[in-house]
């Protein structure tokens, strides 16, 4: 009698001792906030968590240090802000809680001898090294919308490295205007398919209303900018800017809601309006 014998090869990984981690994001109040997305990097993958916070949320990781990065959402439509929590050496070795506050964001600054605006993609990073070698980096992509990118200071780490850095796109402004008896920059844009301004223009500027034709044949606004209110129940801004050439303006800027954001997307190519057509945040037009 013959007996056969087969061996399996079992392979385990030892974990240290689990813990509980509490995470409670705060707002710009400092009343219980919204982290739209956390992330905890470990020594070891298997412990890496990934989420969001409603107030409160809470995760098992092993033992060990980690990098702790919790983005907020802020600001106005009209002027959006992203703040950066991050802890890169948050120590855990027992059963904690850790307190995420957008408050101690600090802005980073990007100093041009000119004037600049943001255009395409607003980009910043982590890059962290633990002392066991393991590498991490983990980064945040945003639209031109997001005006302000805010990140917490943090200290040297004792092991490793850490880094962060962010990534701009800055051009010479598209637009500058000057308003007579308002003080400050203005956000003012573009609409995608309007025409460059051709050099330096001086123009009466005469506000329109909600830019009906009635209302811009009242206003006269031949041979002027005219100034018009856009709403959610008219969202067709070609549209206001064709009822404006037809009453003779010779250019039109339009008042986003409040609700809006002034962010417009121009392009060099394709079909023009026929006028100089912009955009100006709500908090700008309506002063």
């Amino acid at each position: 009698m013959r007996m056969a014998w087969r061996c399996a090869r079992v392979g385990l990984t030892r974990k240290g001792p689990l813990h509980t981690v509490t995470l409670r994001a705060l707002d710009m109040a400092g009343q219980p906030g919204v982290a739209t997305v956390f992330t905890l990097f470990g020594e070891h993958s298997e412990s890496d968590q990934i989420g969001w916070i409603p107030g409160e949320a809470q995760v098992q990781v092993e033992e060990g240090p980690y990098l702790l990065g919790g983005l907020f959402q802020h600001g106005t439509p009209q002027h959006e802000q992203r703040t950066l929590v991050t802890d890169p050496e948050l120590m855990v070795t027992r059963d904690m809680t850790v307190v995420l506050d957008p408050r101690k964001g600090t802005p980073v600054r990007i100093e041009t001898p000119k004037p600049t605006e943001q255009r395409a993609v607003i980009s910043f990073y982590e890059h962290r090294i633990f002392g066991n070698g393991r590498q991490v980096d983990h980064g945040t992509m945003e639209f031109s919308t997001v005006e302000q990118v805010n990140v917490t200071p943090t200290p040297p780490v004792r092991e490793g490295e850490f880094e962060f850095a962010s990534r701009w796109q800055l051009v010479a402004p598209m637009v500058d205007a000057k308003v007579s008896n308002v003080s400050g920059p203005l956000d003012i844009n573009l609409l995608r398919q309007s025409p460059a301004p051709d050099g330096r223009r001086k123009l009466p500027l005469v506000w329109a209303g909600d830019g009906t034709p009635a209302e811009l044949s009242r206003a006269g606004v031949r041979g002027a900018a005219a100034l018009v209110a856009g709403s959610p129940d008219r969202t067709d801004e070609s549209q206001m800017v064709a009822d404006a050439t037809a009453a003779g303006a010779a250019m039109v800027l339009i008042v986003r809601p409040a609700e809006w954001s002034a962010w417009t997307d121009w392009a060099p190519d394709g079909d023009r309006l026929p006028i100089p057509s912009m955009v100006v945040a709500y908090d700008g037009g309506s002063g």
